[in-house]
């Protein structure tokens, strides 16, 4: 499953917190921190201060079944 997300932090903040990022990511999602996979990062334009990233993300799931439970999960 994949899901891209967009926060209000520059490129280099949200970097330096991707492994908190990846642990909430996993909690919510019910697997593993390994399971969670941060595809790309990518700073979009913003008017606000200190900048957003879009980041796109995917949750590793066992099967299908483990896929859907992700996927109701999450909502």
């Amino acid at each position: 499953m994949s899901v891209t997300v967009t926060m209000p932090y520059t490129k280099a903040a949200f970097e330096a917190h991707k492994d908190k990022y990846r642990a909430g990511v996993a909690i919510a999602a019910g697997v593993n921190t390994a399971d969670v996979v941060i595809v790309s990062v990518v700073e979009v334009a913003s008017r606000r201060a200190g900048g957003k990233v879009e980041v796109e993300t995917e949750i590793r799931a066992a099967d299908a079944a483990a896929s859907g439970k992700i996927s109701s999960t999450l909502g």
